[in-house]
């Protein structure tokens, strides 16, 4: 902090002070040291300071004179001999090239070029690092055409001059290629350019031709990894960009790729998994700044590489012997007609390949048994650890997506082949035959699925008895190799759904006596999978009844081992919500050790949001017993509330909030019996709580709770008074101003609305004197209310109200008077405005039921409100920033009563178009050979560039009426159904698209409030064709 001041200090009073920065900096009399702090000071004080557009600007902003003076001196340090200097000047140079260039610094890019044409290999180096952010940075569209021409070509020399330059610096160059790659598909994107495909025949060609020199040879020593890593990543460029252009070469491509994995898999197995030999001890690849390649990064892209062109339709023979009909890919995801399919000869290879990479190397081994969290992290499905195991995993699953029947079959006769090789000891060194069975176990295991469809169809020769009987039975049982024997378990698990009964029972059996047993933490994790998968997928669940409470008990005290780890935990939890599942009244019996596990993982975890949201799932299950559920809440609300009363809570409202997001929870939203009388105890501490807090999600929390506490048991709170005439409605109606007060945060209310209508429901007997009141609150926060969810909180009230009682609604509002405007105007104004914004299956229904029943008024005083209707377009030029600030948009201004047909019309449409979204491609192509993405879907060797896909899908045209018929009100729906009066409620029940279809139909019929006059006079040309197409 202290040198910060003076930094600052030093800032103010001397202008000269990046000057002298920069001449250290470039300075090879001085320390290496001083001028490495000195560039880097550098950096950070021209990202302060250089320009008052920068988000990070700080007062000053340096002079223009020495903004000259420094950007003089910098080039030179680009020519630095030490790398970590020149590096950090780079950084300078781009910092300031992405602000000044090209109008206050028009010489930089020939000083780059100039450096970069040397020859010499710190210049063009220290050139190239800033070649590199310039590209992907600053090169605008207009620029392109210019800069491409220079700088393309020299890029090309560096990387064919291999006796010249390092293969760091030529990797560099690709690098700076790949970037040229991306700006020209974002350019023919977005319109930009319409010569790309002229730039991809005159540039990309020489590139290829350069990449396959370099590709040819598949060994690889250590200082060329990152330039073929470079390499391979530009080729996923050119693949994923110019699909089309890139078909001629996926062929040979694909052959050298193949070539590297399979030299590169032999080196991995033997420096990695095994360790059987000394790792190569040639100079290990560093990149240009310094970053160290591995093998792994390499093998990484190869794999992506792969996976990428799987489904292109040029190699699809690679990959299956199904023909192509008429064109088209054969379709080949059902699990009845993969008969006429088969793996082909590379698929068999490249399955046979992905097991030898799915091997746990020794360092993971190692690293795992260290770290139990780690593992649990590396061994999920959806990892980011990027290691060749995840990649080799990640290809398994995208062929069995493209391919399910050819993949499952090449698969399957891959691991025959592993395990027969593993049984010769010439084939697999005796140690690591493990590895061979877990890699095995691990692929069969993540194509469970595909590989029961197969069998049940038998189109697939693999005899999973005897695999089952020779393979997982006896590895269950290598306890000395606790990855094979938790692997073992987790298999079997994954086949739950078609193994018989007997061999369930063992299998059950197996788990739990691992998860009770086990001295492994590791084999202990792999239980706890195990029986969440035999818990879930299990045709018959009986199985696990005469075990469940060997489970419950065995996940209990593991949940306080050293087993318990931050990650491991949810895992547990997971486990615990399953197995309690299986049978909850059984369950119950152990409600009392349930209680205080719940409350001691809780009381460990409360600030996690996570493992928070596990115990809150656990604690709805069993308060949702309604013969235990008032000796549940007996147990834990004291524990609770200690809790929140904690030191350590005081000083975190997360807590806080988390605990009553907890004593939420033990109401079980479908509870139907008592609850119990604790609530009313702690009642008053819990208002004292949140009448004083200004913490939102303790806010937000406290209005669920009493919301649910007014639908279980509302007495709780109207029959609750401090005999001195404070009652649990006055406290409640302090909470609801507070909430509401103008200075209040808005997203301390999103949920104001739902507690408001419970209070109105349950307790309106008790609230009617301050009802107007209260509503009038509810009016005067929407006057001023910016956020469309805290809005729709507010608007709920009065569409709920206007269903029930319409004209009274219309008639207080109208009267009311705020600074001049009346309710009923403020009303319609935040509706109307935010209509389209609102969210959530039953209030969609609910605000246009009331929308709807809002329009037949027959008040005049909803015909002279006027609010905004469509924009008015003065001319067809586009709309910029500039020219919208200087001439903002104007909207006409409209009676309420058009706008809610166009509102209401609005929403059918779009309920319309949610039925059928799932079945249109929204991805937008660019035309040629640019961007025609042909990923899952097979590229047209066409002209006109068509893709064809996998499935014979019909073409759709417009929107057509007939689409109303098949909309599924259930699509995509916010499920509010927890509120068992909304359940009840008729409005929750109807067909939002039969409802409005009807209400069009009968307002047109009727002329309701002259329909015919306002939609000719307010409706455009769509939507009168559209409201026509209902009606006629």
């Amino acid at each position: 902090m202290r040198g910060e001041l003076q930094l600052g200090a030093l800032t103010k009073q001397s202008p000269e002070y990046p000057v002298v920065l920069g001449c250290i900096a470039v300075a090879q009399n001085f320390p290496d040291a001083q001028r490495h702090l000195a560039a880097i000071t550098l950096r950070n004080y021209v990202d302060a300071h250089w320009t008052a557009k920068s988000e990070h600007f700080i007062e000053p902003e340096i002079a223009p004179e020495i903004k000259a003076r420094i950007r003089s001196g910098l080039i030179q340090g680009l020519t630095d001999p030490v790398g970590k200097i020149r590096v950090a000047i780079a950084h300078v140079v781009s910092k300031i090239a992405h602000t000044d260039w090209p109008e206050n610094w028009m010489t930089l890019f020939d000083d780059l070029m100039a450096l970069v044409k040397s020859g010499q290999v710190n210049q063009v180096h220290g050139a190239m690092r800033v070649m590199t952010d310039f590209v992907r940075d600053d090169i605008t569209d207009q620029q392109f055409p210019y800069i491409t021409p220079i700088l393309l070509p020299e890029m090309l020399r560096i990387l064919n001059d291999g006796q010249t330059h390092q293969a760091r610096i030529r990797s560099r160059a690709v690098v700076i290629f790949r970037e040229f790659m991306n700006l020209l598909y974002m350019m023919a994107e977005q319109g930009g350019n319409t010569d790309s495909e002229d730039w991809i025949r005159n540039y990309v060609p020489g590139w290829l031709d350069s990449f396959n020199k370099i590709m040819a040879n598949p060994d690889t020593p250590n200082h060329e990894l990152g330039l073929k890593l470079e390499v391979i990543r530009s080729i996923n460029t050119l693949v994923e960009y110019f699909p089309k252009y890139m078909n001629e070469y996926l062929q040979s491509i694909l052959s050298q790729v193949w070539n590297h994995m399979q030299v590169l898999s032999d080196r991995h197995v033997v420096e990695s998994i095994n360790q059987s030999e000394i790792p190569d001890e040639r100079e290990a690849d560093v990149d240009s700044d310094g970053h160290v390649v591995a093998l792994d990064s390499l093998m990484y892209s190869l794999f992506e590489f792969v996976e990428s062109v799987s489904t292109k339709k040029a190699l699809r023979l690679m990959f299956t012997s199904a023909p192509a009909v008429n064109g088209k890919s054969k379709k080949r995801n059902s699990s009845n007609g993969s008969a006429m399919v088969a793996a082909a000869p590379f698929l068999k290879e490249l399955c046979t390949l992905i097991l030898t990479n799915m091997q746990i190397t020794e360092s993971q081994q190692e690293k795992w048994q260290d770290d139990v969290n780690q593992f649990v992290q590396d061994d999920e499905d959806e990892t980011f650890s990027f290691t060749v195991r995840v990649a080799a995993q990640e290809l398994l699953v995208n062929l069995v997506e493209a391919y399910r029947h050819e993949t499952t079959e090449a698969l399957t006769q891959a691991i025959v082949y592993h395990l027969d090789r593993a049984k010769n000891t010439e084939g697999v060194s005796v140690p690591y035959r493990w590895k061979v069975h877990e890699s095995c176990l691990l692929g069969l295991g993540r194509l469970a699925e595909p590989l029961i469809e197969c069998l049940n169809s038998n189109t697939v020769a693999f005899d999973l008895n005897a695999f089952l009987s020779q393979v997982v039975l006896p590895d269950i049982k290598q306890h000395d190799y606790p990855f094979l024997q938790g692997r073992a378990l987790w298999f079997a698990s994954q086949l739950a759904s078609a193994l018989p009964k007997d061999l369930l029972d063992t299998l059950v059996r197996a788990s739990i006596e691992t998860l009770c047993a086990s001295h492994s933490p590791i084999v202990k994790i792999f239980a706890i999978k195990s029986i969440t998968s035999f818990c879930t997928d299990m045709a018959d669940i009986t199985v696990l009844c005469g075990y469940q409470g060997q489970i419950l008990q065995g996940l209990a005290n593991l949940s306080q081992s050293q087993v318990a780890t931050d990650e491991a935990m949810p895992l547990i939890l997971n486990c615990l919500l399953l197995a309690a599942k299986v049978d909850i009244r059984e369950a119950m019996k152990y409600i009392g050790g349930l209680s205080q596990l719940l409350i001691y993982i809780w009381s460990r975890y409360a600030a996690d949001p996570v493992i928070s949201e596990s115990v809150l799932d656990l604690v709805e299950l069993l308060a949702s017993n309604n013969d235990t559920a008032v000796a549940f809440q007996e147990i834990m609300i004291p524990e609770i509330v200690k809790v929140m009363a904690s030191e350590n809570a005081q000083k975190m409202p997360s807590i806080q909030a988390a605990g009553i997001d907890l004593l939420n929870a033990l109401l079980a939203q479908h509870g139907t019996g008592t609850v119990s009388p604790m609530y009313s105890r702690i009642f008053p501490e819990l208002m004292q709580l949140l009448l004083n807090t200004t913490d939102i999600a303790l806010l937000q929390n406290g209005q669920g709770l009493l919301k649910s506490i007014l639908q279980r048991d509302a007495s709780v709170i109207t029959s609750w008074s401090n005999g001195a005439g404070v009652t649990g409605i006055t406290l409640v109606m302090a909470f609801l101003g507070k909430v509401l007060d103008i200075e209040a945060s808005e997203s301390a209310g999103l949920f104001l609305g739902e507690l408001i209508i419970k209070i109105i429901q349950k307790a309106g007997d008790h609230i009617a004197p301050i009802l107007h009141a209260l509503l009038m609150a509810v009016t005067n926060r929407l006057a001023t209310a910016q956020m469309p969810t805290f809005i729709q909180s507010l608007v709920v009230v009065f569409a709920h109200l206007i269903v029930k009682q319409r004209d009274e609604v219309v008639r207080f509002l109208a009267e009311m008077n705020l600074e001049g405007k009346s309710g009923l105007e403020i009303f319609i104004h935040a509706w109307c405005e935010n209509y389209l914004e609102f969210q959530g299956y039953y209030s969609l229904k609910l605000n246009a039921t009331a929308m709807c029943q809002l329009y037949h008024s027959p008040d005049p005083r909803l015909q002279t409100i006027m609010v905004k209707g469509d924009e008015i377009v003065t001319d067809d030029r586009i709309r910029t920033r500039s020219s919208t600030r200087k001439a903002p948009h104007q909207f006409m201004a409209i009676p309420f009563p058009a706008k809610a047909i166009k509102l209401l019309l609005v929403e059918l449409m779009q309920n319309v178009e949610s039925a059928v979204a799932g079945s249109r491609s929204g991805a937008a192509n660019v035309g040629g050979l640019v961007g025609e993405s042909d990923e899952a879907t097979l590229d047209s060797d066409d002209e006109d560039g068509d893709d064809e896909g996998w499935e014979d899908l019909e073409e759709s045209g417009g929107i057509e009426l007939e689409f109303l018929n098949g909309f599924n009100p259930e699509v995509n729906q916010i499920d509010e159904g927890d509120d068992a009066d909304i359940r009840s409620d008729p409005i929750y029940h109807i067909n939002l698209k039969e409802y409005l279809t009807s209400f069009f139909k009968d307002c047109y019929s009727n002329d309701t409030n002259q329909f015919h006059l306002i939609c000719g006079q307010y409706l455009n040309a769509g939507e009168q064709e559209y409201l026509s197409a209902i009606c006629t």
